[in-house]
């Protein structure tokens, strides 16, 4: 099945579309939604879906910001745009950002449909492509393409995702080898806590020391004078995952030495851990760790 995420300020609409297909007919199923174009960057991020459906018209970032942001941190999901007839020239501008295409309100079954199945051959062509090329360039020792084996992996059934697997498993090839182990690492051999680029090393270091912050690609790219899409590149070159990802493990480890290290109230360990909403860093602690932060706390008190 290929993931869906649905983005809309309005839950009726989310629910209207997610009631308009029979969304697994077509090889699709949905994975989650948002509520605004903030939290759906936050979740396409870490949910890495194949598919975005998004309303062009959003307070804060719209739908339209939503896009170029996803294009900035080389995101491979097709976007399609939810609009109204009024907002055909702001549909138009999406397609020149790179939407996939766009659907009028009311949600029509046969439109939708129409979308999904060539999408749905669109990414096939886009995954064979990459699966020829994955072990040739595997050898070069990439964290990248050693994600990307993983991946393949788990699809295949070969290896199942950590909370479900209670063995480890090594995969290698030429001078990279792939270790799963009850974290679902990702190494090569020596190339992946090594960084090579030296720009990259002082905006690591940054990150490293600044990660309870209010960190974003654009304030990196402001700080240091390089391109926003360049430092994207170079967090899934130099450390296998995109900069969202690198800065919420960080956040995430930091904030289980709180709760089984102090007896702060969660809602101050999210703060500290760098989480303005307590409600957001509960659904994101449960994504990361498969558990709450007060399920958590309480199993490392025995």
């Amino acid at each position: 099945m290929y993931k869906v995420f649905l983005v809309d300020d309005e839950e009726l609409v989310i629910k209207s579309l997610i009631a308009s297909v029979e969304w697994g007919a077509y090889g699709f199923e949905i994975t989650g939604y948002a509520l605004s174009g903030s939290e759906a960057f936050d979740a396409i991020q870490a949910i890495e879906p194949h598919l975005v459906f998004t309303d062009i018209r959003m307070p804060g970032i719209s739908g339209l910001e939503l896009i170029k942001q996803l294009k900035d941190t080389s995101s491979r999901a097709l976007v399609i745009v939810l609009s109204g007839y009024a907002e055909f020239a702001l549909a138009q501008k999406a397609i020149n950002y790179g939407a996939f295409g766009y659907c009028l309100k009311p949600f029509d079954e046969i439109e939708i449909s129409g979308f999904l199945k060539n999408a749905a051959k669109l990414i096939k062509d886009k995954e064979m492509t990459k699966d020829v090329n994955i072990f040739e360039n595997l050898e070069t020792g990439s964290p990248e393409y050693a994600e990307q084996l993983k991946k393949m992996l788990l699809a295949a059934g070969i290896i199942q995702k950590s909370e479900e697997v209670d063995r480890n498993f090594t995969a290698g090839l030429g001078s990279s080898v792939l270790v799963c182990d009850g974290t679902m690492s990702s190494k090569s051999r020596p190339g992946a806590q090594q960084v090579r680029n030296r720009s990259f090393k002082g905006i690591l270091q940054y990150v490293d020391e600044h990660y309870r912050e209010d960190l974003t690609i654009s304030f990196l790219s402001e700080h240091f004078n390089v391109n926003a899409n360049y430092i994207s590149q170079l967090f899934r070159k130099e450390m296998g995952m995109t900069f969202t990802q690198y800065i919420t493990a960080l956040r995430m480890d930091y904030a289980c030495r709180l709760l089984s290290e102090t007896d702060l109230p969660i809602n101050e360990v999210a703060e500290q851990s760098g989480y303005s909403d307590y409600f957001y860093f509960t659904r994101i602690f449960k994504r990361a760790k498969g558990t709450t932060p007060s399920s958590y706390r309480a199993s490392t008190l025995y």
